[in-house]
């Protein structure tokens, strides 16, 4: 797939905590600055034709498709960017790491809440329903959700309150 270009000029903001930085601010939006700072993610999964499903339905409110499945590796994204990738993992392997989490750009809040539904119809259990968190931010709405391989993961859409 095409790549993304660097990312230039991208501040951020944040305090430290034992868990890491916390974000506070960030000074230029990906969305408004047309670049992002993570090229793309991957995760690993130990069902991983029920993850296919499982992404397939909860990315597709976010305007992300399943781009390309060899067997060894899923691929999702746009026909133009494919940013999140899925590649089976064995036993005993650990496959979650502790504060970890993937969060997905969703185009509106409906999105969002799209996203957390079908998450959830999937097997998905959720840890924080949509909605805003002015601790974040005053522009931030997103919902954050544990896959059925107990990932971290959350859908934010970053807009004025309508």
């Amino acid at each position: 797939p095409p790549r993304k270009p660097r990312c230039v000029g991208f501040r951020f903001k944040g305090r430290m905590t034992q868990g890491g930085v916390i974000p506070i601010s960030l000074g230029l939006r990906p969305k408004e600055s047309g670049f992002s700072m993570i090229d793309h993610t991957s995760l690993g999964v130990r069902s991983y034709q029920k993850a296919i499903a499982f992404y397939s339905a909860c990315l597709a409110p976010l305007g992300y498709e399943l781009q390309r499945d060899t067997g060894e590796e899923a691929a999702f994204g746009t026909p133009e960017a494919w940013g999140f990738f899925l590649y089976p993992a064995l036993e005993p392997l650990p496959i979650v790491g502790e504060r970890n989490h993937v969060a997905f750009r969703a185009p509106s809040r409906a999105a969002v809440e799209a996203f957390h539904e079908a998450a959830k119809s999937k097997g998905a259990s959720s840890k924080r329903a949509p909605g805003g968190r002015p601790d974040i931010g005053p522009d931030y709405y997103g919902a954050v959700l544990i896959d059925p391989d107990g990932h971290t993961i959350e859908a934010v859409h970053w807009s004025k309150a309508s």
